[in-house]
């Protein structure tokens, strides 16, 4: 099985614009989280994909592949998507750009030992939620899932909402999930976030 990680990285951060090329030590954020990546043996190749020059050229300057997308894509997904038409893989990961301590663990965890290609195919490392306040956090994406493991829905507002209780147990997606080429297609085509 050929596995294909993508760094998804974008300038204009709202929050830090230039996050990508901050530096770290001596060399920028982007190196630190390809570095990781390259360290995974289950990974055969990673990509950055970005919309912005200044990024390509630190890419090329310390040899790192890279794949210049549209600007107007919305979302990581789209970015994957539009990298997925020239780069061939049978499972594509994606790893934010902002992550040069990500856990590489995790990241192995999210590559299954084998992915259908004839159907919509996808994984997403989740955590449990221990403090009650991180479930309230709009930026702690909450997952709920059935008891084989297979994610139900997605949200920002804690599920279930914590009416007169908080005694749930609650998930956050971690940022690290995986597509086949069909998912990648499928989220591009349909979901309500697309160009």
């Amino acid at each position: 099985m050929h596995v294909v990680a993508i760094i998804p990285a974008r300038y204009g951060s709202t929050r830090l614009p230039g996050k990508p090329l901050k530096i770290i030590g001596d060399k920028p954020m982007i190196w630190w989280v390809h570095k990781r990546l390259k360290n995974i043996q289950r990974v055969d190749d990673v990509f950055v994909a970005t919309d912005d020059a200044r990024i390509k050229d630190i890419c090329d300057d310390y040899g790192i592949k890279n794949v210049m997308t549209k600007s107007t894509h919305q979302t990581a997904a789209n970015r994957l998507q539009e990298v997925s038409n020239t780069v061939k893989a049978d499972f594509y990961l994606q790893i934010n750009g902002d992550e040069p301590l990500i856990d590489t663990g995790a990241i192995q965890a999210a590559i299954p030992e084998s992915v259908p290609q004839d159907i919509e195919f996808g994984t997403n490392i989740i955590t449990k939620i221990h403090n009650p306040a991180l479930a309230l956090d709009p930026s702690n994406i909450k997952v709920t899932f059935d008891n084989e493991m297979n994610a139900l829905y997605m949200s920002r507002t804690p599920i279930p909402y914590p009416f007169k209780s908080i005694n749930f147990d609650y998930y956050k997606h971690v940022g690290i999930i995986g597509y086949n080429k069909k998912m990648l297609d499928f989220l591009c085509k349909f979901c309500p976030w697309k160009i």
